[in-house]
């Protein structure tokens, strides 16, 4: 994806956004679904405290929406993990990428690629984690 097209992307995600505020609850989770994705092209296009920023609203929302167990909320923990990894904050992706790896282990199981790309993640950034921490 070009840098054209994420320009794009976040111009309409916004847009989106605008429209969702007004129509719906704060709280749907539609509006953390769009707030997501705009975080993502935030991240792309190098913009890691907007990322966050947007991606913590999404969390927010979803929070309330569902329960802790929720796959959304394990997408936004693992992506927001990301984020605070680049930014420096090892402490802090560290315990969102724990949060997601557990949610994905009890929801898809240790063996889904999602679990697994989690559990890399986790096996090469955090010395403490062991498979065993979510089972």
């Amino acid at each position: 994806m070009g840098l054209g097209n994420l320009a794009v992307a976040r111009r309409l995600l916004r847009w989106a956004i605008a429209i969702k505020e007004k129509a719906l609850a704060p709280d749907h989770p539609s509006l953390a679904t769009t707030y997501s994705n705009l975080a993502v092209v935030e991240q792309r296009l190098g913009n890691l405290a907007e990322a966050r920023g947007v991606l913590r609203r999404a969390i927010a929302v979803d929070e309330k929406a569902f329960e802790p167990d929720h796959p959304s909320l394990a997408t936004n923990y693992n992506n927001l993990g990301y984020i605070e990894a680049e930014l420096g904050n090892l402490a802090e992706a560290r315990q969102l990428m724990r949060r997601a790896y557990g949610i994905r282990h009890a929801r898809l199981g240790g063996q889904h690629p999602h679990t697994e790309s989690v559990r890399r993640w986790l096996a090469q950034n955090d010395p403490g984690f062991t498979r065993e921490d979510s089972e």
